[in-house]
């Protein structure tokens, strides 16, 4: 697979704060990566540069081999889709109209499949004509990433594989649903997609992730597979915590948190 995205040498900074600190980072098309690291360490600065919503201060991004910044909004929608951390619905919209919202530039005939298809995958068919405000936090979190779905497959129609950008996609999902997003990004990765995610939990991460972005303090201290980035070394420097590591049957590792370590238990 070609690269889909790539990151080279990106700094971000605000007045004295460094949130990216030269970072430089390459994801191809078919890949799954989980972007991990403590509260702070630009987690999100980072989705943002990924998406287009924020230039650096210093270095550049290409998304498939193309400068991010020269996209125009309507082609750079059609190449990478993103589900932002907090997005707040106050109109009544309904579930359907929403979700519909992700094929906006195409014909309804082209769209209805699209949503039907999304609305069943995010398990939403029962509450496809309820208006968007009345639901959980669950539920909207599920409707707006059937929406990324509609959107993603309408930019594949149009221009091939591009980028799925997901931000804390599972903050407010049951663990049922929690397994079932994930699932349904890793099917968009068969595809030739580039799915790029930001994870808290780590067993969640291993499990979703063939490759985990590991940063501390906007820089990036590891890049690896799951069993080379999730160990003792990186918890405890990383994360600031101790714990036991275990391995599933299908050798993925587990973490069982113990306690934090000296230097943080203040």
């Amino acid at each position: 697979m070609s690269a889909a995205i790539e990151v080279s040498s990106v700094s971000v900074r605000v007045k004295s704060a460094t949130l990216l600190d030269d970072l430089s980072l390459t994801v191809n098309g078919g890949e799954t990566v989980a972007i991990v690291g403590p509260n702070g360490a630009g987690k999100s600065t980072l989705m943002r540069i990924l998406s287009g919503d924020l230039r650096p201060s210093s270095g550049s991004v290409k998304l498939k081999g193309r400068a991010i910044a020269d996209y125009p909004p309507d082609d750079l929608a059609a190449n990478r889709a993103v589900l932002s951390q907090h997005i707040q619905v106050t109109f009544p919209f309904t579930v359907d109209e929403i979700v519909r919202m992700g094929g906006s530039q195409h014909p309804a005939a082209v769209v209805h499949p699209m949503a039907v298809s999304a609305l069943a995958e995010s398990d939403l068919q029962a509450f496809a004509h309820r208006e968007v405000p009345t639901l959980s936090g669950g539920e909207q979190q599920r409707s707006h990433f059937a929406r990324v779905l509609v959107q993603s497959a309408c930019g594949e129609l149009r221009n091939g594989p591009g980028v799925l950008l997901l931000d804390e996609p599972t903050s407010s999902l049951d663990l049922r649903h929690q397994l079932n997003l994930l699932e349904s990004a890793k099917r968009r990765a068969e595809r030739g997609i580039a799915v790029i995610a930001v994870l808290h939990d780590l067993n969640l991460a291993a499990r979703f992730a063939r490759r985990i972005v590991v940063l501390k303090r906007g820089k990036l201290v590891a890049d690896g597979s799951p069993n080379e980035t999730i160990n003792e070394t990186t918890l405890r420097e990383v994360f600031g915590i101790d714990a036991g590591i275990g391995t599933t049957p299908d050798g993925l590792p587990y973490i069982l948190p113990q306690m934090m370590t000296a230097s943080t238990a203040h």
